[in-house]
């Protein structure tokens, strides 16, 4: 006959089980009940803390795992787990010691060198990052986040060809985790190769969720349409639901059109909805703030490329257009001078979290050309920055359009002026898709999928040029070089010609 479980155990299944479903708060009741009776049960402590951390309550987190480590020193994982919650305090050293420790315990244990091959990746130690994620695969062989560790230090180091032989490996060996599949693909379209990377993008779809940002909530009868498999919908309707930000929206609505089905609806984001609509003949559009109709089939946004077979875009027209009712009294509102629209902040990116930001204070050398006003089209975020720099910057918030319409004010704008200097963002994009010039500012750190790894080209938008910082963080030679730039063409001079070597004065307010 089976011993029936004592009491403690069923309160820790019990725990185990409300944690396992969001509960946390109950979960950790239960745990500190038991805690009272037994102080020093290190298996709840260690429960606690990690439902703890991951439930944000960092320093709560940190208190149990301290006492567990105490209690039993000779366990890697409690070391692994305190180092977690101390890297999210910036205590990277003694982040640091507590995986030394972990590995120094149990030097056969590949989870260990796993953690801190990612937190010295996280402090830009990629040389130790590549040796501890090593040492993790000489221990596990088939640990594919160890692989993916590894070809991320490739990658890093500027070696993109064994940056890919590695997240291939690591794809291979794990071929059911997601990310394996969006490293490799981010990989592959960022070195150009459009009809693979897309192809293993679609690997995303074992994470079984959109990635939105924000969140858009589909309706559960939205989730049970059958996915679409690029075939022709000669009777059928496709949802299309959104995926990522702004940027992706204003990037790939250009498929739209080229879906073969009788009727196309995207649920887009309510704030392009307006813009989206006016400029496409053939879709559909319904905001995120309203409910989708019925449809047949549905499709993420972000599965267009591979059902279309696009390798790279094909069109090299603008599709987007501006509310001609809205042209007139921009052209009148700008007029005077040379009006370059600017956005400094871009926002939050789907596969990526880096920062896209450039200091308003770095875009001085522009405003000091003469007759150029610098007019700012940045939203949200960043915004009060106009009030700290020493230069003008024209405003015109009050009398743009916001929620619904945010973007129909933007484009009038764009089309009014001569060029549009931004970092990446929507911005840019929203000016690349307009048919207008833009120049967009990349960060120093690693390309961006969609720029790929070098040239100041790209097949999305014919009249952008990008323009990568070349030193980290340091905007304001590459803003020297684009004031420049923007002088020799307000000269009539070739800007990518070399300047003849005369002493020209300098320009000023």
């Amino acid at each position: 006959m089976k011993k029936p479980a004592s009491p403690v155990k069923i309160l820790k299944d019990r725990a185990q089980l409300l944690h396992a479903r969001g509960q946390t708060g109950e979960a950790v009741m239960i745990w500190r009940n038991i805690l009272l009776a037994r102080p020093d049960d290190v298996d709840v402590l260690l429960a606690m803390g990690r439902a703890l951390f991951e439930a944000g309550r960092i320093a709560e987190a940190e208190a149990s795992l301290r006492v567990a480590v105490e209690r039993a020193p000779q366990r890697p994982e409690i070391w692994i787990a305190l180092s977690q919650c101390l890297q999210s305090w910036g205590s990277w050293q003694e982040a640091e010691d507590c995986l030394h420790n972990a590995t120094a315990r149990a030097p056969d244990r590949w989870e260990a060198h796993q953690a801190l091959g990612a937190l010295k990746l996280a402090q830009g130690s990629i040389m130790e990052a590549m040796a501890a994620f090593q040492a993790a695969l000489d221990r596990n062989s088939d640990f594919a986040p160890a692989r993916i560790g590894l070809g991320r230090g490739w990658w890093l180091r500027g070696q993109a060809e064994e940056a890919i032989r590695h997240f291939k490996e690591a794809a291979e060996s794990a071929p059911k985790m997601p990310e394996t599949q969006l490293q490799l693909g981010l990989a592959l379209l960022s070195q150009g190769k459009g009809a693979e990377g897309w192809r293993a993008l679609e690997g995303r779809m074992n994470a079984q969720t959109q990635l939105n940002d924000p969140p858009i909530q589909l309706d559960p009868k939205i989730k049970t349409l059958p996915l679409w498999n690029g075939q022709p919908l000669t009777h059928e309707t496709l949802l299309v639901t959104h995926e990522g930000g702004l940027c992706e929206a204003l990037q790939f609505s250009r498929l739209l059109n080229r879906i073969p089905a009788e009727r196309v609806i995207y649920h887009c984001p309510a704030s392009l909805k307006a813009l989206l609509q006016g400029s496409h003949s053939k879709a559909e559009f319904v905001s995120d703030h309203e409910t989708a109709p019925a449809a047949d089939r549905r499709v993420p946004l972000l599965s267009l490329p591979h059902l279309l077979n696009l390798d790279r875009p094909d069109d090299q027209k603008p599709y987007l257009r501006a509310d001609p009712t809205l042209l007139s009294p921009w052209r009148s509102r700008l007029e005077g001078g040379v009006k370059i629209g600017i956005a400094w902040k871009g926002g939050s990116r789907p596969f990526d979290a880096g920062e896209r930001y450039v200091p308003l204070e770095a875009f001085r050398p522009l405003n000091e050309l003469e007759g150029v006003s610098l007019v700012s089209l940045q939203k949200g975020d960043g915004r009060q920055e106009m009030d700290a720099v020493p230069f003008p910057v024209h405003d015109f918030d009050s009398e743009m359009d916001e929620e619904q319409d945010a973007f129909l004010d933007s484009a009038a704008m764009i089309q009014a002026m001569p060029l549009v200097i931004a970092v990446d963002g929507a911005i840019a994009h929203l000016a690349g898709a307009l048919g207008r010039p833009v120049w967009c500012l990349l960060p120093p750190d690693l390309p961006e999928w969609r720029w790929q790894a070098e040239g100041r080209d790209t097949p999305w938008y014919p009249t952008m040029d990008l323009f990568r910082c070349p030193d980290s963080g340091n905007w304001e030679n590459l803003m020297q070089e684009l004031a420049t730039r923007l002088r020799r063409m307000m000269a009539g001079e070739d800007p990518d010609t070399p300047a003849l070597p005369l002493d020209l004065p300098e320009n000023g307010k």
